[in-house]
């Protein structure tokens, strides 16, 4: 499975977030991508709403 893209509202530090991981020029999903930022900027947030769910 692959993630296109990811729309956050309203939840934690995001009140409107947009995030393709489709690369510009190729327009393809990428197979990797790369979360960087500073403590508190809601890298663990970010990652926790696009890991797929494991029903429990």
């Amino acid at each position: 499975m692959k993630i296109e893209s990811i729309s956050i509202q309203h939840f934690k530090l995001f009140n409107n977030l947009e995030v393709s991981f489709k690369h510009k020029t190729l327009e393809e999903v990428s197979h990797q991508f790369l979360i960087l930022g500073d403590n508190g900027a809601g890298k663990t947030t970010l990652s926790h709403r696009t890991a797929p769910s494991t029903g429990n």
